[in-house]
């Protein structure tokens, strides 16, 4: 178990949604936590990362940086996707190595699980099938942090915590179009909506596709004791284990705005994978978490702020 209060702790992407939440967390309870974003280092360069390193000297690493986004954000950028976050964490891993870190944790996209996986999605199946072709990119860059942590972990007995986080939504999320998940894009639809009384909003899809949605707060609070107590980089699964339906988000989003119009489905619009909703055993037995925020508590302290 590991005294957080007294660890130099680094958090890269620490300047981000997740990560500035954790950073508020592990200060809460008085850690000793340097947050980094890309003004004070590129990842991307191997130098930059061993310069950040040398710098700060960290015991642990909370690895949080990635480029990322919503669908539409993937499907334009595959390939900056998966050499971003593949190269960053390529540089983070064997940084940790070489300045002797006691501990790393970081974190990969439940996008990483084929679309035909069973479900609830278990970790055994992590590795197993092929993403849906939207997120290929991305999620082979968690496919490929599986097998890095693996092999260091076995080679040179780096000890490191991988969590493989849901749909993570709440307060502070960019509802940039270009970029934006589906909670704060649908909140920017609504709103525009109800604003300009159109009478009905398209959304993409069938609205038949399912997510396991987790609040910002929960992932967090995970992140944080993944970090007091994880040594071994087997995925755990991080997640609400409720299965939501894109339709039902909608029309909860819809009413929570006020929005009283109909809502239309855009078929021709890709979705992603039809179905996801994790299995959250492993977790539970190893961190003792579980989500408390529901979803419409979860979706009224999102509305509060985006």
């Amino acid at each position: 178990m590991t005294d957080l209060t007294a660890t130099r702790t680094l958090v890269t992407g620490g300047k981000g949604f997740i990560g500035s939440r954790v950073c508020e967390l592990l200060h809460e309870a008085g850690a000793q936590a340097t947050a980094v974003g890309r003004a004070e280092a590129d990842l991307t360069d191997a130098a930059a990362t061993e310069g950040l390193f040398e710098k700060t000297s960290p015991q642990l690493v909370i690895h949080l940086a990635g480029e990322g986004g919503g669908i539409v954000a993937h499907r334009q950028n595959p390939g900056r996707h998966l050499y971003a976050n593949a190269t960053m964490s390529l540089n983070v891993v064997e940084a940790c190595r070489k300045f002797e870190v006691e501990r790393l944790v970081t974190v990969a996209s439940a996008d990483a699980y084929a679309p035909d996986a069973p479900m609830p999605l278990e970790e055994s199946d992590l590795l197993a099938g092929t993403p849906v072709p939207e997120v290929a990119g991305y999620a082979t860059a968690s496919r490929l942090l599986v097998s890095l942590l693996d092999g260091y972990h076995r080679q040179y007995g780096l000890s490191a915590a991988l969590l493989v986080l849901t749909n993570v939504y709440g307060p502070g999320m960019s509802d940039d179009p270009e970029r934006s998940f589906v909670v704060p894009a649908m909140v920017r639809r609504f709103r525009t909506a109800l604003e300009a009384g159109d009478r009905s909003v398209v959304c993409w899809g069938s609205g038949q596709a399912t997510r396991d949605f987790l609040f910002l707060d929960d992932a967090a609070r995970a992140i944080v004791e993944a970090a007091r107590c994880i040594n071994d980089p087997s995925p755990i699964n991080i997640g609400s284990g409720r299965e939501t339906s894109i339709e039902e988000l909608a029309h909860s989003l819809a009413a929570l705005t006020g929005y009283t119009g109909a809502v239309e489905w855009d078929t021709s619009r890709p979705e992603g994978a039809r179905r996801r909703v994790l299995n959250v055993t492993r977790a539970q037995e190893l961190l003792g978490f579980q989500a408390k925020v529901g979803l419409e508590e979860g979706l009224k302290a999102t509305l509060a702020e985006v």
